[in-house]
């Protein structure tokens, strides 16, 4: 099949962009962690870990709709070439990952929520 654009181009953005979800996690838990050094702010901290943690969750899974999108589209190609069939379940797990992800995360959020914010 001949198609206009790369599907691998669009496989290694979908990667990037969750790396970019692991990454911004990564920031809101450690502003978490790190909100305990400074008491003056320590409630403001929490309150722009939440945020952080939120902005991952929101972002990762923007990214997995978008993709599993494309997983469809591709799979209602009539003529698509072979590396990129073997490739489409293993693409699909990957979203099913970051959806895993994004449950680890929202679990963390209301702990961090229910025990430090609003006691």
């Amino acid at each position: 099949m001949s198609l206009n654009h790369n599907p691998q181009m669009f496989a290694n953005t979908y990667i990037s962009m969750t790396r970019n979800m692991y990454v911004t996690s990564s920031i809101g838990l450690t502003v978490i962690i790190f909100s305990k050094n400074f008491n003056k702010y320590e409630k403001m901290l929490q309150i722009l870990s939440s945020i952080i943690l939120i902005y991952s969750i929101f972002y990762g899974y923007q990214a997995s709709v978008f993709f599993n999108q494309y997983i469809d589209f591709l799979k209602k190609q009539k003529k698509l070439s072979e590396p990129y069939i073997s490739q489409l379940q293993y693409w699909k797990q990957l979203t099913t990952f970051t959806y895993i992800y994004i449950i680890i995360v929202l679990i963390i959020l209301f702990i961090i929520i229910f025990r430090k914010i609003l006691k």
